[in-house]
């Protein structure tokens, strides 16, 4: 059996035609096209001579497809918890003092100078958005320090202690019955870098983990987490895989945490009382 193959030219934007040279003769020239008979399983190629310079690219040429690398931070819709998860679950039990998300990954000194225990205002640092103020309890909400206009709801019961073990200024003391919830706002998405950090001294830590700072969807690696699990670990996660140490964080007393993520890199740096302990990259 024999099939006509018709073959478009398109070499009309070349400054001068080039003749094509084919592999198999038979090949006929009609108006814009070339027309060849070929039998069953037959195939044809065609070679073009070098022109002497590149060809002026056409007014309508296609620009070159740029996918951007995805960032390691996803946004979400979910308001931001301190002390549960978003679905309430998995509640850390204890105090935690001085609380505060950045929008950009903090340096090491940085961070160090958020450990020193009597270095009470987070939200002096370029980039907080979100530091409670928990001398500010209007009703059921208290002021949030960074951003006035996202204060932090008490959902159930949750109170506030002074000078807590040695910690100078208040803590959150939560005993299971409730946790704080501050509105999703896009400030809150952090999508370039995002620190977490936070005093905690947890009264107990299953191995379940307790949530300290959360903006995930439960089960799902999106947003932002800071957690304990499993157990006495500490654990950031924004995307899969998630990064973890073996932090053995102590009951009864207390520990600085701190979590960065460069959103354009995913480099993520895991602190404990002002000390780097883990690096990853994702």
């Amino acid at each position: 059996s024999m099939a006509w193959l018709f073959l478009s030219t398109t070499w009309k934007s070349s400054p001068t035609f080039r003749t094509p040279t084919w592999s198999l003769p038979g090949v006929r020239k009609v108006g814009e096209d070339f027309h060849v008979v070929l039998r069953k399983s037959q195939a044809i190629e065609a070679a073009l001579p070098r022109p002497d310079r590149v060809p002026t690219a056409p007014a309508d040429v296609a620009e070159p497809v740029v996918i951007p690398k995805p960032k390691a931070i996803r946004a979400t819709k979910l308001p931001l918890r301190i002390g549960a998860d978003s679905n309430g679950a998995n509640r850390f039990l204890g105090e935690i003092a001085r609380m505060a998300v950045y929008s950009r990954a903090l340096s090491a000194e940085e961070i160090g100078q958020l450990a020193r225990k009597e270095d009470g205002k987070p939200e002096a640092l370029r980039g907080c958005v979100a530091a409670l103020d928990l001398a500010r309890r209007d009703g059921g909400v208290f002021r949030n320090a960074a951003s006035p206009e996202l204060p932090a709801k008490i959902v159930g019961d949750v109170t506030v202690a002074d000078d807590v073990g040695g910690l100078p200024g208040k803590a959150l003391r939560l005993d299971g019955k409730g946790y704080l919830e501050i509105a999703h706002d896009k400030a809150l998405d952090c999508l370039d870098g995002v620190t977490l950090t936070a005093w905690i001294r947890p009264r107990a830590l299953p191995p379940s983990g307790a949530r300290i700072i959360d903006k995930s969807p439960a089960g799902v690696a999106a947003g932002y987490n800071l957690d304990t699990y499993p157990g006495h670990s500490l654990r950031m996660i924004t995307r899969d895989p998630w990064v973890g140490f073996d932090a053995k964080l102590p009951e009864g007393q207390w520990t600085h945490v701190a979590a960065t993520v460069d959103g354009d890199t995913g480099h993520t740096a895991l602190y404990v009382n002002g000390k780097l302990v883990k690096e990853a990259q994702h």
